[in-house]
């Protein structure tokens, strides 16, 4: 495998993009009257937006760092020798530190980590270089 990229399900990837690319995506947390659901997959935006209309109350959690931990583990275990992985600006969310929690609980040799604040929500946001 080599090389496994990671993100979450604030960069907004078109589930058949993220697969095409290898790309795998842990998802933020969408709590709808204290229920959580994940953001791509639990709910939907009609049932959200119906939910809303009708007076329920939404917000969102970052994912854990045990789902980041497991789905790093599983890269590894399949071959991946290094990780990358892309979230959502540490200034917005607490998404980046789950993921950093985890990476430090992983045993990984030469273990090299460095923090990129792109201070975006979406990579569909990221300033282009042309």
């Amino acid at each position: 495998m080599g090389v496994a990229l990671v993100t979450d399900s604030t960069a907004y990837l078109p589930p058949q993009a993220a697969a095409q690319l290898g790309v795998h995506v842990v998802p933020v947390q969408v709590v709808l009257d204290g229920v959580s659901y994940d953001e791509v997959g639990g709910i939907t935006t009609p049932e959200l937006v119906a939910a809303l209309r009708g007076g329920a109350t939404a917000t969102t959690s970052r994912p854990s760092a045990a789902q980041f931990e497991q789905l790093y583990r599983g890269l590894q275990e399949t071959g991946a020798t290094s990780i990358v992985s892309v979230h959502l600006s540490g200034g917005l969310s607490g998404t980046c530190e789950s993921a950093t929690i985890a990476a430090g609980r992983m045993d990984i040799p030469d273990r090299k980590s460095t923090r990129l604040n792109s201070s975006h929500t979406d990579i569909s946001r990221m300033p282009s270089s042309a």
